[in-house]
């Protein structure tokens, strides 16, 4: 209609304030609306901006059941973005999901775990890890050998001894809480890697663990 009309003519508005009010009513329109859809696919051909803000809508949204394919298609997507703070913004999903979603976003997870968003640091979903009270072993240890991996590649690590610098705890809650050997043998084995890859907390955190 008219007023998605002048929507689109404002995302190249200069001022940055409203180009954000209509990338993100028109994100928010795309949800329930065919025609919308046409009208996001401008919004993700504009500048970061209008990116940034449509991002922000999935990412706060994704929790709604009625809609949350489509954010998941669409973050999947913006998790490859040329810009790093669109791909930032997208990662924050995380911070928004609610601990019984964060189980049932595995999809969504595993195409971050493979997506440039990941290189540019993970912390939002090892924090989102952290604070769940659901075991996702697969996805901890997972996340913990990509850490050590790029530590081992990269010569300055530093960033990405501070994104592992929680796993430690992480893995050995994992490893008191599951019920399975074979998760248990598991944790253990990352666990003496991380030992082996000088991740200094680990040695202190090994106490814990009844052999």
């Amino acid at each position: 209609g008219a007023r998605v009309g002048i929507l689109v003519e404002m995302l190249d508005y200069p001022a940055e304030k409203a180009k954000k009010a209509a990338a993100s009513q028109i994100a928010l329109a795309s949800l329930s609306s065919d025609s919308a859809r046409a009208d996001l696919a401008i919004v993700l051909a504009k500048d970061e901006i209008c990116r940034r803000a449509a991002t922000k809508i999935f990412g706060h949204n994704l929790s709604i059941l009625s809609v949350a394919t489509e954010c998941r298609e669409r973050l999947k997507s913006l998790f490859s973005d040329e810009n790093s703070e669109v791909r930032k913004f997208a990662a924050d999903c995380f911070r928004e999901v609610g601990d019984e979603r964060l189980t049932q976003e595995t999809e969504l997870i595993e195409s971050y775990l493979i997506s440039p968003a990941f290189d540019d640091g993970c912390e939002t979903l090892v924090y989102a890890l952290e604070k769940s009270t659901s075991l996702m072993p697969d996805i901890v240890v997972r996340i913990a050998n990509l850490i050590m991996d790029r530590c081992s590649l990269e010569s300055d690590s530093v960033l990405w001894r501070r994104q592992g610098y929680n796993l430690p705890d992480l893995l050995l809650r994992v490893y008191q809480q599951t019920s399975d050997p074979a998760v248990k043998i598991t944790c253990l084995d990352t666990i003496d890697r991380m030992l082996d890859e000088g991740f200094g907390a680990i040695d202190t955190d090994l106490e814990k663990v009844e052999r």
